[in-house]
């Protein structure tokens, strides 16, 4: 069984293993959470912009115990430094995410090496294992604004800077990833452009889904990642995945947010075409949701 528990913006677990009623016993269930992003205004700068839907870390420990905490890329949305502190501090969890994330969870907030776990594009690392459920895990590189060593050029101005602190850890690559699981796999994009989406079958797609942003280059509104006709191209053309989960999409870092009615008005024109179309799903805040 495998159960997703959406937090808000571009936080989402994933449990495996998790088993119900007599004769069923299996493996300790495994649990993974990505890109984590709890912070509250307050917890950094004015620059900061919360996740209006995201649990506190208090909260979220009160029903969540995390094996791992993945980390797509380098931005405060998704790899929120004092959400990882606290996290870090209250679970065994180990981190994993480009060399560019370890470094910083190493140099910034003094993980030992032991906690971390460097992921590269295309080498599949097993998670889990011994009591646990075992998840396969391959990461997959996405394209995005201001990253790769435009993004490091960009962290290391911030670097030192108590009123910027927490606005860009690092640059690196942008990772989705791939998880493997009781024979079905979840593709996790992070924020990508079309493009950069894999040509592979899934069973579930969680896709980061977002209007226009203003460029902190140039300052006009530009669109970075998916919208919605896009997500639907991405889950149904790319995937062929069963289900579509959009996340992000409520994050009030988008003047304007997309619509899931936008997204199921494409899918019912892309069922019209041929008759099998990813199921939309969009998880109640903090419940597990079965997906496969």
């Amino acid at each position: 069984m495998l159960e997703l528990c959406w937090h808000g913006g571009a936080s989402v677990s994933l449990r495996v293993g998790r088993s119900d009623g007599p004769g069923t016993a299996r493996l300790q269930p495994l649990e993974l959470v990505v890109d984590p992003a709890f912070s509250k205004a307050g917890d950094y700068g004015p620059w900061f912009v919360p996740s209006p839907h995201a649990p506190s870390v208090r909260d979220y420990l009160q029903s969540h115990d995390p094996d791992y905490v993945l980390i797509t890329h380098g931005h405060f949305d998704h790899f929120d430094l004092e959400t990882v502190r606290k996290l870090a501090a209250g679970t065994d969890a180990l981190f994993a995410g480009s060399a560019d994330v370890c470094s910083t969870l190493e140099a910034v907030l003094g993980l030992p090496r032991g906690r971390t776990i460097e992921m590269r594009a295309g080498r599949t690392i097993l998670l889990g294992g011994g009591p646990k459920a075992v998840v396969e895990v391959t990461p997959v590189e996405g394209e995005h604004w201001v990253t790769g060593d435009e993004g490091r050029a960009a962290a290391a101005r911030f670097a030192g800077r108590p009123d910027r602190y927490g606005v860009m850890p690092c640059g690196g690559p942008m990772l989705g990833y791939i998880a493997g699981a009781e024979g079905h796999t979840v593709f996790f994009s992070g924020d990508t452009h079309l493009s950069a989406i894999p040509r592979r079958e899934v069973d579930v797609a969680v896709l980061s889904v977002g209007g226009l942003l203003a460029d902190p280059r140039t300052k006009e509104l530009t669109k970075e990642i998916l919208d919605e006709a896009e997500a639907v191209r991405a889950a149904d053309e790319y995937l062929a995945a069963e289900v579509l989960v959009p996340i992000h999409w409520d994050h009030d870092v988008f003047p304007e947010k997309p619509r899931m009615s936008v997204i199921a008005s494409h899918l019912e024109h892309a069922s019209r075409m041929h008759s099998k179309v990813p199921k939309l799903v969009v998880p109640p805040y903090g419940e597990w949701v079965e997906v496969a």
